[in-house]
């Protein structure tokens, strides 16, 4: 844009002359100072009410905070008087549940022991039910059934054969 292309201004827009007593100087002075000193009250009063209303709105939630804080609390002292309770019966009971502990190994230690000797029992008599051969008895040696089911095996300087006859083997 040139310096032609810009409008005018209007006459009746002009500023008015700077042209005035000192009176009117200090009367808009005093006039400008009384309305800022308005101003810095205004602003000391909205501060102060600003101030009042975050202390009472932090102070509500502070009042909450403790009753609930204080629930907390009760609750805790509750469940640690609990928990000492319980842990104190435990210590007591740590003898009985060592027992129980130990009866329960030893009954695993007997069927660990036990299961294979079954396995073996079943095995042995599923064999020498298949061949022909007598079951073996309750009461014989798990190991010596064993020997005595298995084809070609030594026993006492006899031999068992698949038909079921001993023959000496000198």
């Amino acid at each position: 844009m040139s310096f032609e292309d810009k409008p005018l201004p209007n006459p009746g827009d002009q500023r008015p002359g700077t042209a005035g007593t000192e009176a009117a100087i200090r009367d808009n002075l005093l006039r400008a100072s009384k309305s800022i000193r308005e101003a810095e009250e205004r602003l000391e009063r909205a501060k102060r009410a600003e101030r009042l209303y975050k202390v009472k709105k932090r102070s509500a939630s502070a009042r909450a905070n403790r009753v609930e804080a204080k629930a907390h609390f009760r609750e805790a002292f509750e469940h640690l008087g609990l928990s000492i309770r319980l842990a104190w019966s435990v210590v007591q009971s740590a003898p009985y549940v060592l027992l129980d502990k130990r009866e329960l190994r030893r009954l695993q230690a007997e069927s660990a022991e036990s299961e294979p000797a079954e396995t073996i029992r079943s095995v042995t008599e599923t064999q020498q039910h298949a061949e022909g051969a007598r079951p073996v008895a309750r009461n014989e040696s798990i190991r010596g059934s064993m020997r005595a089911s298995v084809p070609g095996s030594v026993q006492g300087g006899r031999e068992r054969v698949r038909s079921g006859d001993v023959r000496s083997i000198d």
